[in-house]
């Protein structure tokens, strides 16, 4: 992707500075993601609990961001993906850490996409938001394959309309 920005959680991005440790963002995106921090109008999630804006000395305004893992797509076409931090011995690129991530997911109890196979995926070319409506494609066409589970529920009454099996047996009775 063209305008993809990639952080790990805690990580933060500038405006316009390439300072190591940041990720810098052009000013137009930077100053979109600010005022979406700063907007309470997003009721259904409160954009404070996953990014953090600060200022720091010699380096100005940086937003931060915290507790989230996924992807915001901003209005000027630029998306944000954020992964999560996942500590080990070597530094791990992008492409290893949705590996783990995805691994991590499949451990959940009641996740049904244990069966997700990333093996034949290009995961560096898709963010986070395409790993998971790739998931569901999968899972979709699984079920479509298979067919869905499904039985009868026994119900004995009077009808005035047949529907199901009669007992002749009870009936004649």
């Amino acid at each position: 992707m063209k305008n993809l920005y990639t952080i790990k959680e805690y990580d933060s991005f500038t405006r316009n500075k390439e300072l190591e440790g940041y990720v810098s963002l052009p000013g137009s995106t930077f100053d979109a993601l600010e005022s979406f921090v700063l907007s309470d109008g997003n009721k259904n999630a409160d954009a404070l609990d996953f990014m953090s804006l600060s200022v720091r000395k010699g380096i100005g305004k940086i937003i931060t961001a915290k507790n989230y893992v996924g992807v915001i797509s901003m209005n000027d076409g630029a998306t944000i993906e954020i992964l999560p931090k996942i500590y080990s011995a070597e530094e791990l690129t992008s492409d290893n850490t949705k590996k783990v991530f995805i691994d991590m997911l499949k451990t959940l109890r009641n996740f049904p996409y244990k069966t997700f196979q990333t093996a034949n995926l290009n995961i560096g070319k898709m963010n986070i938001f395409e790993l998971f409506i790739r998931m569901f494609i999968d899972e979709v066409f699984y079920i479509v394959k298979h067919g869905l589970k499904r039985s009868y529920e026994t119900i004995q009454s009077n009808e005035t309309a047949f529907k199901g099996k009669i007992k002749f047996d009870e009936h004649i009775k």
